[in-house]
């Protein structure tokens, strides 16, 4: 199993989705908002503002994570850690505080797989 191949897919992946929630957040933000079942108001829009930001600085950090990992850069699969045990934590921490176990499937086994396939393809030193 080449665990390398595992791990850019799924970053590639994660990329083009992280990628998805800003451009939504930036240009339909009350789709977004009826997405989550949040009353547009000032404050809630605001937020969707403020989070779509938040998305699009992971989105960037996902891309460069795709990119030093093919280039064979090791800080690359550092980011990949990091990235794969912070969706871990989203899914878990969705799961266990707002009973959201569509979060805990999609965010904790997307950054479990991260993580795994990270370690198991981590160059020698």
């Amino acid at each position: 199993m080449n665990w390398r191949k595992i791990l850019i897919g799924v970053l590639l992946f994660a990329t083009l989705v992280e990628f998805l929630f800003p451009i939504g957040g930036f240009l339909m933000p009350e789709k977004v908002l009826e997405i989550f079942k949040v009353a547009p108001s000032p404050d809630t829009l605001f937020l969707t503002f403020v989070a779509a930001w938040l998305l699009l600085f992971v989105a960037l950090v996902c891309a460069l994570t795709v990119w030093l990992v093919m280039k064979n850069v090791r800080a690359g699969w550092y980011l990949a850690f990091i990235l794969g045990y912070w969706w871990v934590g989203i899914g878990v921490g969705l799961a266990i505080v707002y009973q959201r176990y569509d979060n805990l499937v999609l965010d904790a086994l997307k950054g479990l797989i991260i993580a795994v396939s990270a370690h198991k393809s981590l160059p020698d030193a």
